[in-house]
């Protein structure tokens, strides 16, 4: 790789880490290839080649060859398109809020599970309430993939295990009053499926952000948005 090539990778890497975190531009194929193979690897391989959350974005395609400016504004245009996506889906969320509300007054919790970037944002979402709203830190918990240290270095392949999601549902005591929120862009990331599977058969409402389920996903009936937020909410 000359000179050049080099500067201008590293430059555009620079340019992914200060901008949006939210919406992702690939520079490279998907890194799924890169995984250390799974016994299961070509059925993953199925499951994961359509999704959207692993495509590379047609309008980042030359990323690397743009230039600072060009790079930031097409963060910036790829940004705008996020506000529209979530106006599509607020019947789901405004009925889920209520959901969490009900558990609320009810003397319920909120618990999120997720793994890597997305778990981060579940447990931040968690810290913040109690200096925001002033809430009881045990109100809402955000608990991800790997445990504390991977809040801040990634743990890889600590979200590939069903049984460590659902041994955190078992010692956090969950219930029939606890709403569980399973964080996962994949629909099958085997932590949150876990975590979620436990949490309903010990009563919880389980819910995901709604988004589209496919049918080869394992778990799409046990963290469908449709299905799971069906649930009336007594007033």
């Amino acid at each position: 790789m000359s000179l050049c090539a080099f500067e201008e990778k590293h430059r555009c890497f620079a340019h992914r880490l200060i901008g949006s975190t939210t919406q992702r531009l690939n520079i490279l194929p998907t890194f799924i290839i890169f995984h250390p193979i799974m016994s299961d690897s070509k059925k993953l391989f199925e499951q994961l080649k359509d999704l959207s959350t692993e495509q590379r974005n047609p309008a980042s395609m030359d990323i690397d060859a743009r230039s600072s400016l060009e790079i930031v504004t097409l963060i910036n245009d790829e940004d705008k398109r996020i506000a529209l996506a979530v106006e599509t889906q607020i019947p789901h969320i405004a009925k889920a809020v209520d959901l969490v509300v009900h558990a609320f007054r009810n003397g319920g919790r909120l618990l999120y599970f997720g793994a890597g970037t997305s778990g981060r944002l579940g447990v931040l979402d968690a810290a913040e309430c109690p200096p925001t709203y002033g809430s009881d830190p045990e109100m809402v918990q955000g608990f991800i993939a790997g445990g504390e240290k991977a809040m801040f270095r990634a743990q890889e392949g600590a979200e590939d295990h069903k049984e460590n999601g659902a041994k955190e549902v078992d010692a956090l005591n969950v219930g029939p009053n606890d709403v569980v929120c399973g964080i996962a862009a994949s629909l099958r990331t085997p932590y949150v499926i876990g975590a979620v599977i436990r949490a309903k058969e010990r009563g919880a409402l389980c819910m995901s952000p709604p988004i589209p389920a496919r049918d080869s996903m394992i778990l799409h009936t046990p963290i469908s948005p449709r299905r799971s937020m069906s649930r009336s909410v007594p007033r």
